[in-house]
């Protein structure tokens, strides 16, 4: 083999190489900004995730403050009924209304919290797998290069 030919073939190879390096350097950029924008999907569903406790905190102080509220009613009922037996019913009647449209709040936010659980894990296998696939393309990409 000449000179000319070696120094060709070595140009061949080189050029092949860059081309590989090319599309790996490709690939290594669309799986980093895959990974980035998974990134940057949790992090909104982070803060989603982090309002909703936030709010719901404030319902539940909302809540609370019903409750005492409730409370002071109850304890004047009582005092009241005491007194005025009659109309006991109809303020025994007002509270039942009320702990109802407490319990149907309370349920619907547990299902509202389980529902969005779901979705949050649901997400979070979705991009595990994803990352998983690009792992797993980088270590092939990285061995077929140290193969050559």
């Amino acid at each position: 083999m000449t000179t000319e030919q070696r120094l060709q073939a070595i140009e061949t190879k080189q050029a092949s190489a860059e081309e590989e390096l090319e599309t790996v350097r490709q690939l290594l950029i669309s799986a980093a900004s895959y990974a980035e924008s998974s990134h940057e999907r949790l992090d909104r569903l982070t803060e989603k995730m982090d309002r909703y406790a936030e709010e719901r905190q404030q319902r539940d102080r909302e809540i609370d403050e019903r409750l005492d509220r409730l409370d002071t009613r109850v304890s004047e009922v009582i005092f009241h009924a005491e007194r005025l037996i009659g109309n006991w019913s109809r303020y025994s009647q007002q509270n039942n209304h009320r702990i109802e449209r407490l319990e149907q709040i309370l349920a619907n936010q547990e299902r509202m919290m389980a529902r969005q659980q779901e979705e949050y894990q649901e997400f979070r296998r979705t991009t595990t797998a994803a990352l998983e696939r690009i792992d797993r393309i980088l270590d092939y990409l990285m061995r077929r290069d140290r193969d050559e």
